[in-house]
């Protein structure tokens, strides 16, 4: 940071509210989770007396309010009217709750102006946090580096995203009207929403929730960083007395000139009776006392999820394609998830592979256990669902699953014996990578013998139950060792040597050390392809993103190829180094009819929005 009147006040804001995020995290992982009821914490307040000695010591004249304590005004104020208005968790109902995202929110006001605020969302999307700091004179920081934020938008598009209420998907439907033609993603705290516009991650930050300074003036201070502002529900910039307080009407929005236009748009229909799926494969919800506190586990967890949700959708775009074909319409190569493709979808929707992927998830979670006939039913749900893309394979199958699911009998056992007991398609390979998610803690034979099961509903052909098999060994390890992708090869392929494994998937492994596949569209769809080429892109690309935009550019089955690749890069490298713009369009994409452009709308249990959550409820469900 460069040296500045308020250089030094600022480096101790961010030490006190760090330290204040820590006890905070603590208390969230503690048993049962964290002391309270509502929208108070019992540790609220001590944070905030704690954050108030701090800054008592820090700035003697400066005056402090706070949502906890109120007012405390010195007897000698200093004459440039100073006062710190102090959030210590923003988010608490959401907190208690067990949902990331709630955060210390710290402002400092010069004359009823913003001139520092600090940001620290302390559980998300891991427990490494995400700290926004900014003081007038200094360089606006995240996580310690440098905010290069893009011009603010006249207009809303459909790339722009609009952060709002993490209950938003009680009213998707008003919600993603009102954002139109933008999408909305949901976060938990008002403060991490106005950081995350500032910092570029949203176009605009909104809420509807009547809040009040502590609320938001440390994230208007980032805003005002990079340009931006905060406005209330009449569409005036917000002000704040002397005093430290401020009144939004009720709403306010934080942004450029698209926040204006969102913070006096009619809002009211989101204000109606909840709105729930009418299946039992609804959008996932964190459970209070649950969360993973190792970083790394729960990264990488998080990036097989978001690894094949993005390389199916990246692959969508191209399916069917030859390399030249793609080639020669992306010389610079498919790098951005968008709308259209293949299928006319929308940016970051789901094909047949992920939409199977996570029912398989909803199901575990739901179930918490592997339970044949609980998945064959999930995927008899799909199949009747009306889905645009279904390989013979699968349809063979979960035809037979779909009538006996109806008739009472078991699906599983129907599903088995339609099964085709030749085909070598990649149908349950491009699905299972859930499992080893729900399964990183299971002793590797028991993961083998449900991976094998699984496959046995749909592919039976021991090479298709074999590369489910040393998939999710694979990303097993990778999850709980955090290994090289060398070593995580080298241990795939000396289990694979020592079991009684397929000698054509343990040869497909040991091809993808030297070479990619001899080729991808003559056969394309052969799990051999997808198994081979997905170790060859472990072994051979420096990045996730990187080895799922190769296996997407040379053509033939490029979602599920994509899918399988991106779930086994995701688990090695963490959703961390995943393409901001590829999550982005993943956590907003609501395939809603009318509202946006896909010419395939889906029901709720096949949208990737929450993919954070359904990877840590994965994690937690045995």
């Amino acid at each position: 940071m460069t040296a500045s009147k308020y250089g030094p006040i600022l480096h101790s804001a961010v030490a006190a509210v760090q330290e204040a995020g820590e006890a905070l995290r603590q208390e969230f992982h503690q048993q049962g989770g964290p002391e309270g009821t509502g929208g108070h914490a019992e540790i609220d307040e001590r944070i905030e007396e704690q954050l108030r000695d701090r800054f008592r010591q820090l700035t003697p004249s400066f005056r402090i309010v706070g949502e906890e304590l109120g007012s405390d005004f010195p007897d000698d104020p200093d004459s440039e009217q100073h006062c710190w208005v102090i959030d210590p968790n923003d988010g608490t109902r959401f907190y208690l709750s067990g949902f990331r995202g709630s955060s210390v929110s710290v402002a400092l006001l010069r004359g009823g102006v913003p001139v520092l605020g600090v940001v620290y969302a302390y559980g998300a999307p891991t427990d490494h946090g995400d700290l926004f700091a900014w003081a007038e004179g200094e360089t606006f920081e995240r996580n310690g580096q440098p905010v290069q934020r893009a011009a603010w938008a006249k207009q809303l598009t459909p790339a722009h995203t609009v952060l709002v209420s993490q209950n938003a998907d009680y009213h998707s439907t008003e919600f993603a009207a009102g954002t139109a033609p933008a999408r909305f993603r949901a976060c938990t705290s008002i403060a991490w929403r106005l950081a995350l516009a500032a910092a570029g991650e949203g176009e605009a930050a909104l809420s509807l929730s009547g809040p009040v300074a502590w609320d938001y003036a440390a994230g208007h201070a980032l805003l005002k960083a990079v340009g931006g502002d905060l406005y209330n529900s009449q569409g005036e910039p917000i002000t704040y007395t002397m005093l430290g307080h401020s009144s939004s009407g009720g709403v306010c929005a934080g942004g450029g000139p698209t926040a204006r236009q969102l913070a006096q748009a009619n809002w009211d229909g989101v204000f109606g009776a909840r709105q729930r799926s009418t299946t039992s494969y609804d959008l996932v919800r964190p459970q209070r006392g649950d969360a993973i506190a190792d970083v790394g586990l729960l990264d990488r967890a998080q990036g097989c999820l978001l690894g094949q949700l993005a390389g199916d959708s990246l692959g969508g775009l191209v399916e069917f394609e030859t390399a030249a074909a793609i080639a020669a319409r992306y010389p610079d190569k498919v790098t951005e998830l968008a709308d259209g493709g293949c299928w006319g979808n929308l940016a970051g929707q789901a094909t047949d592979d992920s939409e199977l992927a996570l029912l398989l998830a909803r199901t575990l979670v739901e179930v918490e256990q592997f339970d044949e006939d609980a998945i064959a039913a999930a995927y008899a749900f799909w199949f009747r669902s009306g889905p645009f893309d279904i390989g013979n394979t699968t349809r063979q199958a979960l035809a037979a699953a779909n009538k006996a699911n109806n008739q009472g009998d078991s699906p599983a056992a129907a599903s088995r014996a339609a099964a085709s007991q030749s085909s070598q398609a990649n149908g349950a390979l491009m699905r299972i990578s859930p499992l080893a998610l729900f399964g990183h803690a299971a002793p590797p034979h028991e993961l083998v013998a449900w991976a094998q099961a699984d496959a046995l509903l749909t592919h039976p052909h021991l090479v298709c139950q074999h590369a489910s098999a040393v998939f999710v060994l694979a990303i097993q390890r990778a999850l709980v060792t955090g290994d090289s992708p060398r070593e995580l090869y080298d241990y795939t392929l000396a289990w694979a040597e020592s079991s009684d494994i397929h000698a054509d998937v343990l040869a497909s492994l040991e091809q993808a050390s030297s070479g990619r596949p001899a080729e991808y569209q003559q056969q394309m769809g052969w799990v051999r392809i997808a198994l081979q080429n997905a170790f060859y892109q472990l072994l051979h690309a420096e990045t996730a993103a990187e080895g799922i935009i190769d296996t997407v550019m040379q053509g033939g089955d490029t979602d599920t190829n994509g899918a399988i690749a991106g779930a086994l890069l995701g688990a090695a490298h963490g959703a961390s180094t995943l393409p901001s713009q590829w999550v982005d369009r993943l956590l907003t994409c609501r395939p809603l009819p009318k509202i946006t452009p896909t010419k395939h709308p889906r029901p709720r249990a096949f949208w990737p929005v929450d993919a954070l959550f359904l990877a840590e409820r994965l994690l937690t469900a045995r």
